[in-house]
């Protein structure tokens, strides 16, 4: 994923706070800006920041992100990833006209699917009060399975697939 936005974008900058320790570095379309920054000490804060601008060679000067694309993508990220921190800010000029999009938001959802399922369903009536989930595998490492199932007594059923957390056809 981020080596692929790397190479199609005109920059891209990525800092990551790891091991007590702030670092930075920046790309030009593909290429290194120069060395990793070691900028210092930070005791308190762990996390990895992306920032990237397409390359308007590639995709053209008019080129624009729909902001409740991005958003929606964002929110599934953190289902996807239980008890992941997203946080999310986008410029305001680029809500202009959007709705249901904040200018900033923080998604944590401790028990993933789980808490999606519980989002999507909190309207419904459940036929059994608990909605089951698991995990199969390792979730750190390749082939692991996460699901969360619940079944509702007044609603048409619906089912969401994701793939290495990119959506699947239905």
């Amino acid at each position: 994923g981020v080596s692929v936005a790397n190479a199609l974008s005109e920059r891209m900058e990525v800092e990551v706070w790891r091991e007590q320790t702030h670092y930075r570095m920046a790309f030009e379309r593909g290429k290194p800006k120069g060395k990793l920054e070691k900028l210092g000490r930070v005791p308190n804060r762990r996390g990895t920041k992306v920032r990237f601008k397409p390359d308007p060679q590639i995709f053209g000067a008019k080129a624009a992100f729909k902001a409740e694309r991005i958003f929606k993508m964002a929110r599934s990220k953190a289902y996807l990833h239980g008890g992941v921190e997203i946080r999310w800010r986008c410029d305001k000029a680029l809500l202009k006209g959007v709705e249901d999009v904040p200018e900033k938001a923080t998604f944590h959802f401790e028990q993933g699917l789980k808490d999606y399922l519980s989002e999507q369903l909190k309207d419904a009536t459940l036929v059994h009060p608990e909605i089951f989930s698991g995990t199969h595998g390792k979730v750190v490492s390749n082939g692991a399975v996460q699901w969360a199932v619940a079944w509702t007594a007044d609603t048409d059923g619906f089912l969401n697939s994701y793939c290495n957390t990119i959506p699947t056809p239905d």
